[in-house]
């Protein structure tokens, strides 16, 4: 994944401390604007609106259980977007993003590629694109993709709170090497400084996931697939916003 962050001219001083940071493995990072309590605000706000939106489309239950997705399957037979699960986590980032600016917090969503991993098997792993040698366009179609938010060079999943669901599905044809009880836990959002060094479950068993952007190409064709969905969300966060909602 490429970040890019501005910096302010240093002091020798500061020089000094990151470099003795680094020789530690660490880097020194800016505190990030939001806190737990926010960001899980956030999180609630952008999911409540994700299911009200998809509730109407598919006239289903906000459960939305496998059974149900008629709509979404008929549209994307055969591919990854069928799952009910990745249909709310593609337009969580969205969601999110709609919520900061009405805070005044600047953001931007990125899409890419992405992997989780339950344990440390040989089999405990599932990812949106990331093992695949598609064209953009064509992994786009297939779902082969994932978005997520930056704050002041924080990456955030909002979809993360929706990892549970898709272990769960992907385990029913094909079962991971680490048995239920023992899968690892993850937060509601997954909140990660692209400055460290970015967690790869493929190179590393400890990892529990990674994020990589892709080209300018892959958002705009995800924003182009959703756009009426993403427009009434903007138009259900807006109105909670009015009704008083902070965060």
């Amino acid at each position: 994944m490429h970040t890019s962050s501005t910096f302010t001219q240093k002091s020798r001083q500061q020089r000094r401390a990151e470099r003795r940071a680094l020789k530690k493995g660490q880097m020194l990072r800016k505190p990030l604007c939001l806190s737990t309590q926010q960001i899980g605000a956030i999180s609630d706000l952008a999911a409540r609106a994700v299911d009200q939106v998809l509730q109407k489309e598919w006239n289903i239950s906000p459960s939305l259980k496998d059974s149900q997705v008629r709509i979404w399957i008929d549209r994307h037979e055969g591919s990854e977007v069928s799952s009910p699960a990745f249909a709310k986590g593609g337009l969580m980032a969205f969601a999110a993003k709609r919520i900061l600016q009405n805070t005044g917090i600047a953001c931007r969503v990125a899409a890419g590629r992405a992997i989780w991993s339950v344990g440390k098997g040989d089999e405990d792993t599932i990812d949106h694109g990331v093992t695949s040698t598609g064209s953009i366009n064509t992994d786009v179609a297939a779902g082969f993709w994932h978005t997520w938010i930056e704050v002041d060079g924080w990456l955030l999943d909002f979809a993360s709170r929706l990892l549970q669901e898709k272990f769960e599905t992907a385990s029913e044809t094909q079962p991971f090497s680490t048995p239920k009880h023992l899968w690892a836990k993850f937060p509601d959002v997954i909140v990660h400084d692209p400055r460290f060094a970015m967690p790869n479950p493929l190179n590393n068993r400890n990892d529990r996931y990674g994020y990589w952007e892709e080209q300018p190409r892959m958002l705009k064709l995800v924003e182009h697939a959703c756009v009426q969905q993403h427009q009434e969300i903007c138009v259900l966060i807006d109105n909670a916003f009015e009704a008083g909602f902070r965060i």
